[in-house]
């Protein structure tokens, strides 16, 4: 075994012990053993990690509907701030209120006859915008007053204000939430029986895995195993119902969890769209 030992240099003030040696050969061999040991493992199909991936995935792809709508009444709020900035503005006769996050001067907002501020509605991207301010279609955008001559209005998203193609928006709504609902629902089932069908697909290499795992077993497990299957089997017969019973549990295992996911995006999409309508709620109550 080749060790090394390091030494400090000697001083009036160094009373340390010297480290203790490293060991090359052990080092490598403890290395070789874990390795060794991963190798024995005998896993299921990839199949369901691919699954989970997935689905953690499509879960990090849209926060939780309470954070999206908390953002939402954050801009709303936003919005009517500087609706009603730009009234007191206009009252006295003063330059219109400072640029949100987006870097420019918000677009002229149109003030009510009796100088009341414009109402703010929410709208949905039906585009991708890159701008003053800059969004993916989808997104929800909340507007002051109606386009100006150039066919932009004022429109706030995450936090940022500034001009936005009135032509990138429709109105959202309660017609519009309740297919948008019913278009993410129908995604789930859908995905959710595509990645069943995949799985079924991949029963008999299922089977294979678990086989392959079974025999791996010593005699002694080996032994409990076949005393549990049904009398009247060879040896063989059993060990392959083993492993069939083995890779229908999985299977059923991962369809449970395909099923939980997919009644969880319909309960969140159900959620969106209730939080949403309550975004209707008056100004004044902001």
């Amino acid at each position: 075994v080749n060790c090394t030992v390091s030494l400090p240099i000697p001083s009036q003030s160094t009373s340390r012990l010297p480290p203790a040696p490293v060991c090359a050969k052990a080092s490598y061999s403890h290395r070789a053993q874990k390795s060794h040991q991963k190798r024995e493992t005998v896993q299921f199909t990839t199949l369901s990690n691919m699954s989970n991936l997935h689905n953690a995935a499509a879960s990090r792809a849209a926060p939780p509907p309470d954070l999206q709508a908390a953002q939402m009444r954050k801009d709303k709020m936003e919005a009517v701030r500087l609706a009603r900035l730009k009234v007191k503005a206009n009252a006295r006769g003063a330059a219109p209120p400072p640029p949100g996050k987006g870097g420019s001067a918000p677009a002229p907002v149109v003030n009510t006859a009796d100088g009341a501020p414009p109402k703010v509605n929410k709208y949905r991207a039906v585009e991708d915008h890159t701008g003053e301010i800059s969004f993916e279609s989808g997104a929800t955008i909340f507007v002051l007053g109606d386009p100006d001559a150039s066919g932009n209005v004022m429109g706030v998203v995450n936090g940022a204000s500034g001009n936005v193609p009135f032509s990138k928006l429709v109105v959202i709504t309660d017609e519009l939430l309740e297919k948008e609902r019913k278009e993410k629902e129908a995604a789930a089932e859908a995905d959710r029986k595509a990645k069943e069908e995949n799985l079924k697909k991949g029963q008999g290499k299922l089977e294979e895995e678990a086989a392959a795992k079974l025999a791996a077993l010593d005699a002694k497990e080996k032994e409990v195993l076949l005393a549990s299957q049904p009398e009247g089997l060879t040896e063989e017969q059993k060990m392959a119902a083993a492993a069939r019973a083995q890779a229908e549990a999985k299977l059923k295992e991962e369809t449970d969890a395909l099923y939980e996911e997919e009644m969880r995006l319909k309960a969140e999409a159900a959620r969106l769209e209730e939080l949403m309508r309550q975004l209707d709620m008056s100004d004044d109550e902001e």
